[in-house]
């Protein structure tokens, strides 16, 4: 059964996209940042620890990704790379350590057949998404965040050679980007069972 993942920095849509998809039969893993727990610095206020507790809520859900793909579409919000992905951005400014070894173990959980993605949904807002989301404290620090997350999130796919990946912009209506996911995943023979 396939397993998709839909990246995107915050406030791409992830959680209301994978939602939509639940509603039609696929398994909907939440994205980390909603699986740590509460008081755990995320967005600009995270650092190392923070880091690796995101990838630990990601990696909680290998066993039962395994399972789950055996019986069952799975959609995840986010996953390894997007864990990563955030791990660089904030491995670059100096406000974490944690995306060298982040990074050797990505690539061991993408060694496993069951645990690799069929396909990667990237999602780019058409619009900025709104402000005041999670704890960035300004617009101007979220859009540098989010320029670097996307250039980070393309040279962690380059590298991790998980090349499946469909760039889909976001619409103000998820049933638009609903159809197009369904297209790009069509496109890539990943169609639901």
């Amino acid at each position: 059964m396939p397993f998709v993942v839909l990246e995107g920095f915050s406030g791409a849509g992830k959680t209301t996209l994978a939602k939509a998809m639940e509603k039609d039969g696929w398994l909907r893993l939440e994205e980390s940042a909603h699986a740590v727990p509460s008081g755990t610095p995320l967005a600009d206020s995270a650092g190392t620890e923070s880091d690796y507790s995101l990838l630990g809520a990601t990696l909680a859900n290998s066993a039962l990704i395994r399972e789950k793909r055996r019986a069952g579409k799975v959609i995840s919000e986010g996953y390894v790379i997007s864990d990563l992905a955030y791990a660089k951005v904030r491995y670059d400014l100096d406000m974490s350590a944690a995306f060298p070894s982040m990074l050797a173990l990505a690539r061991k959980v993408l060694r496993e057949e069951s645990l690799r993605p069929d396909a990667y949904i990237l999602l780019r807002p058409a619009r900025a998404a709104p402000r005041g989301n999670g704890n960035w404290r300004s617009a101007r620090t979220y859009e540098l965040f989010a320029e670097r997350y996307y250039g980070a999130i393309q040279e962690l796919h380059e590298r991790l050679t998980e090349s499946k990946v469909e760039t889909v912009k976001t619409d103000a209506d998820p049933a638009v980007t609903l159809r197009e996911i369904a297209a790009r995943l069509r496109k890539r023979g990943v169609t639901p069972a």
